[in-house]
């Protein structure tokens, strides 16, 4: 009987240590989406003390911490939300782009890479691979991405928006407008392809029809 005891009484306190975490892993949600990073990033960290293999807790910190500018420990938590689930591809995605940030170059290309390896439909992916790729010199290599992404997602302006600007620096004139005017077309406020639009006009020496 006193065996049965004691794992009741385990039992609820895990069950109370879990809706604790829940709780503050909440309120973090709704500190974040009302802009107050520094208690976002606080409720997060109280959560995880809760409840340590909460990968989606270390990932939404990550994102906070991110936008208060500290991507070294981003990029930890980032990595301990793949470390708990190894299939996370969100997390590999934000893991890449906040190394990118840093100019680690060759480390969010592992990353990306990494992470078409484990959703190879996942077309931000080849988005963000084909921005490596290009910032590597490997300017095929990041179209043969973003193709990619377009037939996945036909429905991506910046996938538009990115392979009509290094077809306009390869002056390919005809296909950097076609994938221009699409992006827009697609998302008239992307504001990027109107200037690459108009770069290309430029170019041509048709900045009147901008």
């Amino acid at each position: 009987l006193l065996f049965l005891l004691l794992v009741g009484i385990i039992a609820t306190t895990q069950a109370q240590t879990s809706r604790s975490g829940i709780t503050y892993f909440d309120r973090a949600k709704e500190r974040y989406a009302k802009g107050d990073l520094g208690g976002a990033i606080t409720d997060y960290g109280i959560a995880i003390t809760f409840d340590p293999r909460n990968a989606a807790a270390y990932y939404n910190r990550g994102i906070a911490l991110v936008d208060n500018g500290d991507l070294d420990a981003a990029i930890a938590h980032f990595s301990k939300a793949i470390a708990i689930d190894p299939g996370f591809v969100l997390a590999y995605d934000r893991l890449a782009n906040a190394r990118l940030s840093k100019g680690e170059i060759k480390e969010a290309l592992a990353d990306f890479d990494r992470l078409l390896e484990i959703d190879p439909r996942y077309a931000p992916g080849y988005v963000n691979r084909a921005s490596v790729r290009q910032l590597r010199g490997d300017r095929n290599g990041a179209i043969a991405d973003l193709d990619k992404a377009i037939a996945m997602n036909p429905k991506l302006p910046e996938a538009y928006n990115n392979r009509g600007a290094m077809r306009l620096a390869l002056e390919d004139w005809e296909a950097a407008i076609a994938d221009l005017d699409k992006a827009v077309a697609i998302s008239p406020r992307l504001t990027t392809a109107y200037n690459n639009r108009v770069l290309l006009r430029s170019e041509q020496g048709r900045l009147e029809e901008a």
